[in-house]
């Protein structure tokens, strides 16, 4: 049974990722400036001036799949631009399963079963479908706002709605096919505070941060919350992130050549 509890709770974490994923965009449009803030204002704040970051926690992951609740404890591992690991461990003592994210491939990897399920290269199709961009998973963990791949920041922003209602500032970037996404920052903090996705009208993503820590001189959250609606089963994610550390740990790809490979199209259709 708690086999099946942590396998469940991986596959969830890929249909997370599969429903918040969204490639950027780099459609030109004219920026709406309203309320006290201007373009250069925003350039200078956290949000627009990350750090790059090499970072590694602990993990408490707690996930509601309707009324069902799943809990697990684990470890999150991100090295910027090479890649994301999230494994989830039993009894906090042994790795049982691992997901692995790069710029070119995911991974979800059953370490108890010694087998493993690609998104790669080999099924670029499913990919597009689901809008898959590491650029955007990664931003959602360092707690960045995404923006148009290559642009220079502020011509980024230029691009966007922006306004300002007391302390809360609101960034709508141009909306890319079906996907329009929006970003609130905090205006005395400079920090990016929730990101929301709403997907062909109907399907709604938030990604909540808060308990913000000191980090290498920048401001991090330590609670990730993500919500999904209107994807039939209402779904909520809760990272809870302890003993962060930056600049230790090493992405390495798992060897799966040992390894069984299964169907993606397998979990996908556990988990439905």
């Amino acid at each position: 049974m708690e086999r099946k509890r942590k396998n469940s709770l991986l596959y969830l974490l890929l249909l997370l990722f599969l429903v918040t994923g969204c490639r950027t965009t780099k459609n030109v449009g004219a920026g709406n400036i309203k309320g006290n803030i201007t373009i250069d204002e925003l350039v200078k704040m956290q949000a627009f001036t990350p750090t790059p970051m090499n970072l590694s926690s602990k993990l408490k992951i707690k996930a509601r799949v309707g009324e069902k609740e799943l809990s697990a404890s684990g470890t999150l591992g991100i090295e910027e631009n090479k890649g994301i690991r999230i494994g989830v461990t039993a009894l906090g003592l042994f790795e049982v399963a691992r997901m692995e994210l790069t710029p070119s491939s995911a991974l979800l990897i059953n370490k108890v079963e010694d087998e493993y399920a690609s998104l790669g290269s080999g099924t670029l199709g499913m990919l597009q479908q689901a809008g898959l961009s590491y650029e955007v998973l990664q931003a959602i963990f360092m707690n960045v706002p995404f923006l148009a791949d290559g642009s220079d920041v502020t011509e980024a922003l230029s691009r966007m709605d922006i306004s300002r209602l007391g302390n809360d500032i609101t960034l709508v970037p141009p909306k890319r096919g079906a996907t329009q996404y929006t970003f609130y920052v905090d205006a005395l903090t400079g920090e990016l505070q929730q990101t929301s996705g709403i997907y062909n009208q109907s399907v709604k993503v938030d990604c909540h941060y808060s308990d913000f820590t000191e980090i290498e001189g920048r401001s991090f959250p330590q609670k990730i919350r993500l919500e999904v609606q209107g994807a039939g089963t209402p779904l909520t994610l809760d990272l809870t992130l302890s003993n962060i550390r930056e600049g230790k740990f090493r992405f390495k790809s798992t060897d799966t050549k040992s390894m069984k490979q299964i169907d993606i199209l397998q979990i996908i259709n556990v988990i439905k």
